[in-house]
């Protein structure tokens, strides 16, 4: 961690985007890929190959190992290599494996922690609102991009009174 974001549990995506195929997602500027284990459990890594600096995001999962598609190499959950197709008679070397990142899902949600270093049994317990669990509650996905600093984001989200006024064209209008 660079130290410009608190060290926190991010949701990053929903659980239901996460099928067959890995899933490639942005945490606090950093690429990660998520895919699920033969336990059907959520793994996030590194999302390029140590290799070659292939996109893993293209490759694919088999027998829950991620799979490189340029040149077949498999990693799991924790961000080792496994397996070296051109060399299945070699050691895999260090260099080959990369970092993982803790993940859970609660809520709908797929959580991610952006340190990798952290060893799992000191993981600070994600704490939410119990209305995200609450099973008489919906949690609607709605997702859109804004060209601003994410404070500005929140701020604009919560600040419903200036949408008459700077967004004009929009729906919302006090004197209604």
């Amino acid at each position: 961690m660079n130290g410009k974001f608190p060290c926190t549990w991010y949701p990053i995506g929903f659980s239901a985007e996460l099928a067959k195929k890995p899933l490639k997602k942005k945490m606090v500027g950093r690429d990660v890929v998520l895919f699920r284990n033969k336990d059907g459990a959520a793994q996030a890594v590194y999302a390029y190959c140590p290799h070659r600096g292939a996109d893993l995001s293209l490759g694919c999962v088999r027998d829950g190992k991620l799979t490189c598609a340029y040149h077949g190499w498999e990693f799991n959950g924790e961000g080792s290599c496994l397996h070296i197709p051109s060399q299945p008679d070699k050691p895999v070397p260090k260099f080959a494996h990369t970092e993982h990142y803790p993940v859970m899902e609660r809520a709908g949600l797929l959580w991610i922690y952006p340190d990798s270093n952290i060893p799992p049994d000191s993981l600070p317990p994600l704490q939410l609102f119990e209305e995200l669990e609450n099973q008489e509650y919906v949690l609607a996905p709605y997702e859109s991009f804004w060209k601003a600093h994410f404070t500005r984001v929140v701020e604009s989200v919560l600040d419903v009174v200036h949408l008459s006024f700077v967004h004009k064209d929009s729906s919302v209008h006090l004197d209604d």
